[in-house]
């Protein structure tokens, strides 16, 4: 299990509803469902984790079985565009993480 600081906000229903609605098929899709997932779970964020396995830190369930089953069906699609496009998908979400939070980089110390 991994913990989640996911909160149940307008924001949080509307990404999620979002890629209910999409998929992602293209290298710019990957890369924005990333992103997303980044916002939506924060530091916690790793790319092999089914988002079922993320908790609150009242250890319930961060995200409702139909919207788990919407983002890993979306973070599938994202590993077949990246391996695809011969792209890394642990360095593009560090290179996410690293740019929505510029104060972990070194450059930042």
């Amino acid at each position: 299990m991994a913990v989640a600081a996911v909160s149940a906000t307008e924001e949080t229903r509307q990404l999620i509803d979002g890629w209910s609605a999409r998929e992602v098929l293209q290298l710019k899709d990957a890369r924005e469902f990333i992103c997303d997932c980044e916002r939506l779970v924060g530091l916690g964020f790793h790319p092999d984790t089914r988002f079922e396995d993320y908790i609150t830190p009242d250890r319930e369930p961060s995200f409702s079985a139909d919207d788990a089953g919407i983002l890993d069906a979306r973070m599938d699609e994202a590993f077949a565009v990246m391996d695809e496009a011969h792209v890394d998908p642990y360095e593009m979400s560090l290179r996410e993480m690293y740019r929505l939070h510029p104060e972990l980089t070194e450059e930042s110390k």
